[in-house]
C-alpha cells in the first residue's frame, strides 16, 4: 500500500508538470514561446538550398560562383518499381543505387551523383521531365550550387572547406570576411512522431530575409576570355603550368589558368593541385632578357642598333649560347629576337651587380605584384595588410649565399637562370607596361568592388600601380619593337601569321631535372594597339620539344582575334 501510494504521488507530480509545460507557460510568456519552438524543432528536419555565402561574378555580372540551378529532392517512401525505373532513366542513374538511397532514407535529402559531395545540378530539360513525371517521392527544388560543372577559373576563385564552410584558398580565402554566410535558406519538413506530415506546417522554405546579403564580389575576369584561355591551354596539352591574361590599359586580370586542374567541390588539400601556379615563382629562362635589355638601355650600357658578334661562347662569363656555332654578327635587336645568350651575358657584365638589382626592383621583382593595401576600411571591418591574391610569391634576383659579383653568376642571371625566380603574373605585369608605352607597372586587380545584394557598392578597389617601379617610354618603345621582331622572325615566329600581329619573348629554363625544362612565353596582342598582355608557363617539358607556351599563345591570340573583329575593332 505504501509503495502504491508513492508511485501514485510520483505520477501526480509528473502529470502536474506536463500540464504546466503545455498550458500555463504558453500563455504569452517568453519561456512558453521557447518551449513551443523546441517542441516544433523536435519534429523538423532541414535541407539547405542556399548556404547564404557571398557570390562572385565576372566583370559583366555573370556568375563565377554561386549558381542558381535546380536539384532533386528525395523523400522516404516505399517506392514502386516502375517509379524507380523511370526516375533512374531521367537521372542517368543506376536503378540499384537509387533504390538503395531510397531504402536508407529517414529524412528528405538532395540527390548527388556518385563520388560527388554537392547536390547535382539538373539540366533544364531534365528538371522539366522530372516535374512532369508525377512521382510522389521526388520533387525539383531551387538550389544554389557553389561551383560550376566543370569549374571555371578554379585556382583563382579557390575553394571552401567542406566542414566549417570557410574559404581555404584563392578569392574564397582572401575575401572571406565579405563572403561568409550571414544566414542560409532551408527547406524545412515537419512530421509527427509517427512520421506523418504535421498539420498546418508540412513543408516550407525559410531564409533570413536580410535584403543586403549575400554580398557580391565583382571580379575583373571576363568569362569569355577565361574560357578561351582555358581551351587554348588545354589544347596545347599542358598538364603543369599557368597562363595569365591582363588588360593592358588597366592592368586588371582578365583570365588566369593553372594546371594541374582540381575540383573545388571535392578537394584533397594534401595533393596540392589547388595551388595557383600563376602566383608561384619559377626560374624564367630567357623571358628575363626583357629586364636585362631595359636595364642596359636605361643605364646607357648599350644603344639601339649596337653591333655584337656571337661566337657561341662568352669566355669571361663562362656561358654558351643555345646556337652552338654562334649567331655571328648581330645587332642588339637581332640578339633579343634570336635570344642570344652571349650578347646578354655581355650586357649583364657591363651593368654589374648594383645596376642589375636596381633594374629588378624597377620591374617589381622581390615584391608581390597583385593589388594590396596596408589597411582596407569597410562598413564591416578594417582589414590590415589586405592582399587580393592568395599565396602570391615575390620572386627574387639573387638568393642568400650567391656571389653576385662573380662574372659567371652575372652571366647566368642575365639569361634568367641561377637564382632568378619570377611568377607568371609578374611576367605579364611588365609585359603590360611595355605594351602600354612605359610608366609605372600596374598592380593587377582580381576584384574591382564588393557590392551589397541590391547592387550598391560597399567597398571599391581602385586601379593601382606599384610604387618605385618604372619603365621609360623610350625603352618601352624599343622593347615593343623588339618583341614584334621576335614574333615575326625570331624565336616566336610561330606567331607571324596571327591576325593583327603580336609581340613576345620566349624562354626555355633549365630546371635541374635531367631532360626537363620550363617553357615560357610572354607577349602582347594585337601588335599595333595592344589590348592584352599574356604570360604562359609550361613546366617540366621534354628538353627538345616544341615550345608549348608559344603554341598556347598562338591559339589564344587567334581566338581573341574573333571577338575583336565582332566588337568592331580592326585587327588586320
Amino acid at each position: 500500500m505504501w509503495l502504491t501510494a508513492v508511485i501514485a504521488l510520483l505520477f501526480s507530480v509528473l502529470a502536474a508538470r506536463l500540464f504546466w509545460l503545455q498550458s500555463r507557460p504558453a500563455i504569452g510568456t517568453e519561456e512558453g514561446a521557447a518551449l513551443v519552438r523546441q517542441s516544433v524543432a523536435q519534429r523538423r528536419s532541414d535541407v539547405v538550398l542556399d548556404e547564404g555565402r557571398g557570390l562572385i561574378v565576372d566583370a559583366r555580372g555573370r556568375p563565377l560562383s554561386g549558381f542558381r540551378t535546380h536539384a532533386l529532392l528525395l523523400r522516404p517512401a516505399n517506392a514502386e518499381e516502375d517509379d524507380v525505373r523511370e526516375a533512374a532513366r531521367l537521372l542517368g542513374e543506376r536503378e540499384e543505387r537509387l533504390r538503395g538511397i531510397l531504402a536508407g532514407l529517414s529524412a528528405p535529402v538532395l540527390w548527388m551523383r556518385p563520388g560527388e559531395r554537392e547536390p547535382a545540378a539538373l539540366a533544364p530539360d531534365q528538371a522539366a521531365a522530372l516535374e512532369a513525371s508525377d512521382i510522389p517521392w521526388l520533387d525539383v527544388v531551387p538550389y544554389r550550387r557553389r561551383y560550376s560543372d566543370p569549374p571555371v577559373a578554379a585556382h583563382l576563385i579557390g575553394f571552401v572547406m567542406r566542414r566549417d564552410r570557410i574559404g581555404a584558398a584563392g578569392l574564397e580565402r582572401t575575401f572571406e570576411p565579405f563572403l561568409k554566410s550571414r544566414g542560409s535558406t532551408k527547406l524545412s519538413f515537419y512530421r509527427t512522431a509517427g512520421g506523418e506530415p504535421l498539420g498546418g506546417l508540412d513543408e516550407r522554405i525559410a531564409g533570413d530575409g536580410n535584403p543586403h546579403y549575400p554580398l557580391v564580389l565583382a571580379a575583373t575576369l571576363d568569362l569569355d576570355i577565361q574560357r578561351l584561355a582555358e581551351r587554348s591551354f588545354a589544347g596545347s596539352g599542358i598538364g603543369d603550368g599557368a597562363l595569365v591574361v591582363l588588360d593592358v590599359p588597366s592592368g586588371d586580370v582578365l583570365a588566369m589558368v593553372s594546371a594541374p586542374a582540381f575540383d573545388p567541390g571535392n578537394v584533397e588539400p594534401k595533393d596540392g593541385r589547388w595551388r595557383n601556379r600563376a602566383l608561384i615563382a619559377e626560374v624564367p629562362g630567357s623571358v628575363f632578357k626583357t629586364v636585362i635589355a631595359a636595364a642596359a638601355l636605361d643605364a646607357g650600357a648599350t644603344r639601339p642598333g649596337e653591333p655584337f658578334v656571337c661566337t657561341g661562347k662568352h669566355e669571361r662569363g663562362r656561358i654558351r649560347c643555345h646556337a652552338r656555332r654562334g649567331h655571328g654578327p648581330v645587332t642588339l635587336e637581332e640578339a633579343y629576337a634570336q635570344s642570344c645568350n652571349v650578347v646578354f651575358a655581355e650586357l649583364a657584365l657591363r651593368l654589374g651587380r648594383r645596376q642589375l638589382e636596381q633594374a629588378a626592383a624597377r620591374f617589381g621583382i622581390g615584391r608581390a605584384a597583385g593589388w594590396r593595401t596596408d589597411e582596407l576600411r569597410t562598413p564591416l571591418a578594417a582589414l590590415r595588410n589586405f592582399a587580393q591574391l592568395d599565396g602570391e610569391e615575390a620572386g627574387h634576383l639573387f638568393a642568400p649565399g650567391d656571389m653576385p659579383d662573380d662574372p659567371a653568376v652575372l652571366a647566368l642571371t642575365a639569361i634568367g637562370q641561377h637564382s632568378v625566380r619570377i611568377t607568371p603574373l609578374q611576367a605579364a605585369q611588365w609585359t603590360a607596361a611595355v605594351a602600354a608605352g612605359g610608366g609605372r607597372l600596374p598592380a593587377p586587380r582580381a576584384v574591382s568592388r564588393v557590392m551589397w545584394s541590391n547592387g550598391r557598392t560597399m567597398a571599391a578597389f581602385p586601379e593601382q600601380t606599384m610604387p618605385d617601379t618604372f619603365l621609360s617610354g623610350r625603352t618601352a618603345r624599343w622593347l615593343k619593337s623588339a618583341m614584334a621582331m621576335t614574333a615575326t622572325r625570331g624565336t616566336a615566329s610561330r606567331l607571324a601569321g596571327v591576325p593583327g600581329g603580336a609581340g613576345g619573348k620566349t624562354g626555355t629554363a633549365q630546371t635541374g631535372r635531367d631532360g626537363l625544362v620550363h617553357q615560357w612565353f610572354t607577349g602582347f596582342y594585337p601588335q599595333a594597339n595592344p589590348r592584352y598582355a599574356v604570360a604562359v608557363l609550361a613546366r617540366n617539358r621534354p628538353e627538345n620539344s616544341a615550345n608549348a607556351a608559344v603554341e598556347t599563345a598562338e591559339r589564344l591570340f587567334r581566338s581573341l582575334s574573333r571577338p575583336l573583329e565582332e566588337s568592331g575593332n580592326r585587327v588586320l
